[in-house]
């Protein structure tokens, strides 16, 4: 770790990993907080790098524009030699699916869940928008246990 993008996010640790890429704890050295690294591996791959840049971009902008704080804050995207990322919000206190293997959640805690949550996929639709991928997975909790929707890589 230690590897430092544009000159400003320092990676701290890996937090998550998927097929072709992962998620790291970084410092912004600038803003002076922690934030989530999502980056795709894309180097030695046979894959459209300006697809995926593209793809990055527009998941940056529709986050920026849906402010609620029931949704992961993107603050930054961009692309270096490894491919490209995008800077979001950390979310400390993990997923609902780590939730989940802990046992069941009573129904006054799944209230607290989800109805935070459907209003937040109610701002999302009343920009037109479709989220497309809502599952436990892309629901995490900030420090403040407070849960937010994340991954708005196919939104319509």
């Amino acid at each position: 770790m230690g590897q430092v993008i544009d000159n400003r996010y320092k990676i701290i640790k890996k937090i998550g990993e998927g097929g072709m890429g992962a998620v790291y704890l970084a410092e912004d050295t600038r803003m002076e907080r922690q934030v989530a690294i999502k980056r795709l591996h894309l180097v030695g791959r046979a894959t459209d790098i300006d697809f995926f840049r593209k793809r990055f971009e527009r998941e940056a902008k529709v986050m920026a524009r849906l402010q609620h704080p029931n949704i992961v804050s993107a603050f930054d995207y961009g692309q270096d030699q490894e491919g490209v990322y995008l800077v979001l919000e950390y979310m400390p206190n993990g997923s609902l699916v780590e939730r989940l293997r802990k046992g069941i959640i009573s129904p006054e805690e799944a209230a607290k869940i989800l109805i935070p949550l459907a209003e937040a996929l109610q701002v999302i639709h009343h920009q037109d928008r479709v989220h497309r991928d809502v599952k436990p997975g892309n629901i995490l909790f900030d420090a403040y246990d407070n849960p937010k929707i994340a991954d708005f890589g196919v939104v319509k």
